[in-house]
């Protein structure tokens, strides 16, 4: 059965154009239905129009999100191929499967007899006789949605995790492997670079604290190591041979970061050495 749906998939025109237009539409919300028409807009007041633009954009963007999101793992690793639509991901109500049925329940498309004979589904935007403004910009943010999923470009679609840009944005090929320091677009480039040198110096130091509570516990004074700091830094620095090499200073100043950690891990501080003196 032939599925008439008016559109050029030559070269991936349509895909090209769903991707653009969504994007477009996620970071300004314009001429996204039929109400935008003046003949259509007479029939509601300027109110009417104004929320059900607003209704539209917060539930495209819902959805988007949504899809974004079911593809970043509990570590926050972002991994674009992996998203779906069943199953809820973290901080959601409501599958996008039974939302997207819920649509389809409320616009079917039709079998259509073609001029040759043979028969066919059209698939089309909702209607928007006899229904509320928002309600209609509801039922076409799902369309649109429903685009996007239908293409074969929707795990290309990213939004900046810059919290004072979020703008939405289409990648040029899609990401197959993890993400594992966030999305940015590419006016957040640098912000990007630095979020990445930042949480690289904390995984890096985060490593060293574990190393230091680890041989913490196993320093014995002697005369060979008086000082439980400096033994300590050079069993860190022979573990963690990336970065920069850390001393005796160091410890001392994350004293109290270490004995937490050993704390966590069960082990008993027998003793601390500072300035030379030992400590209980």
């Amino acid at each position: 059965m032939e599925i008439f749906d008016g559109k050029n998939h030559y070269r991936g025109a349509y895909e090209k154009f769903v991707l653009g237009q969504m994007v477009e539409l996620l970071n300004t919300g314009r001429h996204w239905g039929l109400l935008q028409h003046p003949l259509v807009a007479q029939g509601y007041t300027p109110e009417a129009l104004r929320r059900a633009d607003a209704a539209f954009l917060t539930t495209l963007r819902a959805l988007v999100d949504q899809w974004i999101d079911s593809g970043i793992n509990e570590d926050g690793t972002e991994t674009p191929s992996s998203r779906y639509v069943r199953g809820l991901p973290r901080g959601y109500s409501e599958s996008l499967f039974d939302i997207l049925c819920g649509w389809l329940g409320r616009n079917m498309p039709k079998p259509l007899l073609s001029s040759d004979g043979r028969i066919g589904i059209i698939d089309q935007p909702p209607n928007h006789y006899g229904l509320e403004a928002e309600t209609y910009a509801r039922e076409q943010a799902i369309y649109y949605f429903k685009e996007l999923l239908e293409s074969p470009v929707p795990h290309r679609l990213g939004k900046c995790k810059n919290p004072e840009c979020r703008t939405y944005f289409a990648r040029k090929r899609e990401r197959n492997g993890g993400i594992k320091r966030g999305t940015y677009c590419g006016n957040c480039e640098l912000i990007g670079a630095a979020e990445r040198t930042r949480l690289s110096r904390q995984r890096r130091k985060n490593q060293q604290l574990d190393a230091a509570a680890k041989a913490w516990a196993q320093w014995k004074k002697s005369n060979k190591h008086p000082s439980q700091s400096e033994w300590v830094a050079k069993q860190v620095n022979k573990q963690i041979c990336t970065g920069t090499r850390i001393q005796a200073k160091w410890v001392t100043q994350n004293r109290n970061e270490i004995l937490k950690r050993m704390d966590a891990h069960g082990q008993t501080p027998v003793s601390i050495a500072t300035n030379g003196h030992v400590v209980n």
